[in-house]
């Protein structure tokens, strides 16, 4: 290690400032496309243009989700008739499918008699 000290002056920007200020522009104007395109991206406009894709994918779930719930909820009731069709494919007793169909709860004592009585 040596006790000189270190001549800095070569680097100073202010021995020659024409030259620095050419190298200042030069850096400055070799930016500028950059520096434009970044300024562009965030504008709102910009953001919106690459949010597009996204968005309307995210559309279309939720329009597609709304119509099938629409069409499952919006559906009328299923008769008494067509819900007997169904217990009896299945097996269930036509007084559990009637229960099944309305909007009334049996009592245990129709429960349990009925339930036996099929």
């Amino acid at each position: 290690m040596s006790d000189e000290k270190i001549d800095f002056s070569l680097l100073d920007p202010n021995t020659d400032s024409d030259h620095f200020e050419r190298i200042v522009a030069g850096i400055a104007a070799a930016a500028r496309p950059e520096l434009e395109r970044r300024r562009l991206r965030s504008s709102v406009w910009w953001q919106m243009v690459q949010w597009r894709r996204p968005m309307l994918a995210t559309a279309a779930v939720i329009i597609l989700v709304s119509l099938t719930m629409t069409r499952i909820v919006g559906q009328p009731k299923r008769s008494l008739a067509q819900s007997d069709d169904i217990a009896t494919a299945l097996g269930v007793p036509t007084a559990v499918a009637g229960w099944l169909s309305s909007d009334t709860l049996p009592s245990p004592s129709q429960m349990l008699f009925q339930t036996e009585e099929d």
